[in-house]
């Protein structure tokens, strides 16, 4: 079994999907749709079981969306927070813009 120990900085947006959850492709569709950058984890090719799903999460389901280290929920929480999810993604570009200079 694999193990992953994963630590997520801030400003990050963590999918657990998988390739038969039609949730799991809307809500990459909307990130996509959206431009918001995320990391997904295939909970199928990763080798991740519902068990270390909820060890990691605390939740069984997939789609599992993770901002901030934060468990947010699945698709439907996910639409009901994008304001607050553009608002991370913009402080993020303009920190690395400037640290660019």
């Amino acid at each position: 079994m694999m193990v992953v120990r994963k630590r997520y900085s801030m400003d990050k947006i963590v999918l657990y999907s998988a390739d038969w959850c039609s949730g799991c492709v809307s809500a990459k569709r909307f990130l996509e749709e959206k431009n918001i950058p995320f990391e997904e984890i295939n909970i199928d090719s990763q080798g991740i079981s519902r068990n270390r799903l909820m060890e990691l999460t605390g939740r069984l389901a997939i789609p599992t969306i993770v901002v901030n280290e934060k468990v947010i929920g699945g698709y439907t929480e996910l639409t009901k927070l994008y304001g607050w999810i553009i608002r991370i993604s913009s402080k993020k570009n303009r920190r690395s813009s400037w640290c660019k200079k």
